[in-house]
């Protein structure tokens, strides 16, 4: 896995990049979300971990240490992982904003909010824990990776 300083950088240039070749045409390679519901489930991520939108924990604390150590670890998300019940529906919601550019621009927003948001303080994650600031630069590589394959859209 790389480090926080290279998950860093791949948000900083690579994610938002390969965020622009997403368009309103791009289908989806697995899941239920279309692209616009996509990339504002990535912006709520990015909210989430500067402490703007906020999930209880959604496991039984014992099971975060599984949870972290695989975060840490070299494995990526699986094609069609499901987050712990009680933090996303089983039917993604409509989406909120009026199309895919504005939600683009909501994201990276949030992206730019997450990136310049460095608190020595962790913020909650409903089945990772609390996470640092590199701990989420670790996550978010691998959300947005995962999730900009399913479009195929990822570097």
């Amino acid at each position: 896995m790389p480090s926080p300083d290279i998950a860093t950088e791949y948000l900083n240039s690579t994610f938002p990049a390969d965020l622009t070749r997403l368009d309103e045409n791009s289908s989806r390679n697995w899941g239920s979300m279309n692209a616009q519901q996509m990339v504002e489930h990535l912006t709520d991520f990015f909210r989430l971990s500067t402490g703007t939108f906020q999930i209880p924990l959604a496991i039984p604390e014992e099971q975060v240490p599984a949870y972290k150590q695989f975060l840490l670890s070299e494995k990526w998300f699986r094609e069609n992982t499901k987050a712990p019940a009680g933090v996303l529906p089983d039917i993604p919601p409509p989406a909120r904003l009026a199309d895919l550019p504005t939600a683009k621009a909501a994201c990276l927003e949030a992206l730019n909010s997450y990136l310049h948001h460095i608190d020595t303080n962790p913020v909650l994650h409903p089945a990772f824990g609390w996470l640092y600031h590199n701990e989420w630069a670790i996550l978010h590589y691998k959300h947005t990776i995962h999730h900009l394959r399913q479009f195929s859209c990822s570097s």
